[in-house]
């Protein structure tokens, strides 16, 4: 649970990634996987909402790769 799947290559259909990403997590999921779409959604939150400052770190770490 919370790991990136080692069988990249297995993908050969674009997807959207999906799943206890975070910040801290996401560039090595999307330089291992190569998605076309990260889903983020409560990765970002802080007590059931979604926090600004998480949401603009995820976007700086999607960004990155």
């Amino acid at each position: 649970r919370g790991g990136v799947d080692s069988n990249a290559e297995s993908f050969r259909r674009p997807f959207i990634l999906a799943g206890g990403l975070t910040p801290g997590n996401i560039p090595d999921a999307v330089l291992r996987l190569c998605p076309a779409a990260v889903d983020i959604s409560s990765g970002v939150e802080t007590n059931r909402q979604k926090d600004r400052d998480k949401v603009l770190a995820a976007v700086r770490a999607a960004r990155s790769c």
